[in-house]
Parts: structure tokens; sequence; C-alpha cells
């Protein structure tokens, strides 16, 4: 099994090996999106890999931060992929939650996001992984981050990773 480490969250993988050629899938991203605008929003500190929302009340700060894996620089078809999404859990008025979005997946399982609040979900509202197959179906396979504070534009993110066709060499 190959690691992809990603500064605290990771991503893994495994290939199996064919005798026949198959295809290989670039990354290319992440592109960020709130409300309608092509950008970050303006009140969430936004990585390629994390999010963190803070915000004072009764001259308290609260803050939580989201950290998910990068996905693969590279994938094949059948390659399995899994995903985590980590979320710390400051009880109070800086909620955070999020999940995983993704086109291009076969035979997925496990759970795609993670939340602050403790009423998440019941089993671990905190940690959260799905393994799937890579299976990109469409001329435009993704991965995306949906993740913020409340979903609204400049509180809530989508954080987007395509994938292209490498050349032929």
């Amino acid at each position: 099994m190959r690691h992809a480490l990603n500064s605290r969250r990771y991503s893994t993988y495994s290939r199996t090996v064919l005798t026949t050629a198959r295809e290989t899938w670039v990354r290319k991203g992440p592109t960020f999106q709130t409300g309608d605008d092509l950008r970050k929003p303006k009140y969430l500190e936004v990585s390629n890999n994390s999010l963190t929302y803070t915000t004072e009340k009764d001259g308290k700060q609260w803050s939580n931060t989201l950290t998910w894996a990068t996905p693969p620089e590279s994938l094949q078809p059948g390659d399995t992929v899994t995903m985590t999404f980590d979320s710390t859990s400051q009880e109070g008025w800086a909620n955070v939650g999020g999940w995983w979005n993704i086109n291009c997946q076969k035979d997925g399982k496990g759970e795609p996001g993670a939340g602050s609040a403790k009423s998440w979900r019941a089993a671990d509202p905190h940690h959260g992984a799905c393994t799937f197959n890579f299976n990109p179906k469409s001329d435009k396979p993704y991965m995306q981050v949906s993740a913020g504070h409340d979903a609204v534009r400049d509180q809530w993110v989508l954080v987007t990773w395509y994938y292209e066709r490498a050349a032929a060499k």
C-alpha cells in the first residue's frame, strides 16, 4: 500500500497490477467556491486540506477546525482510495461540519464526513473515512469537500479537485 502524506491527514490508496494497460488520471486543483463565486469565503480560513471558523460571542472566542485528506495525485480505474475527514470539538458558537462529494466512485463504504458538534452523528462525530474504487464515469471526475459553519456564502466552501486523463506517452 502506498501512502500519500498530507500535513496532518492522509489518504491511502492501493493499486492492483493488471496485465493490460489502464489509463492514468491526474489530479488538478483545487478550486474554491463560496456561493456562486470562485474564491475562498470571507469568514473561514481555508487551505487545500483544512478550514477554521472563529467567532466571538459574549466576550469569548470560539473556534473549530476541519481537516481532510488531499486526493491522490494520480489514479487508475479500479484503484482503492480512502479519504478521511476530522474535526476539532470545541462546544459553543463555532460549529463546523463537512463531507465528501465524489462522482468517480464505485463500491463506496464508510462515513464521508465529520463535524464539531456531538450531535453530528452518534458513532464518531469528529472523524469520518470513506473507501471506494476509483471509477471515472464522466470526462470530468472529481472529489469535492463541502464544508463550513453555515450553508450561506462566505461561511461555506466547496473545495474541488478534478481529474484529467494523463497525456499518452
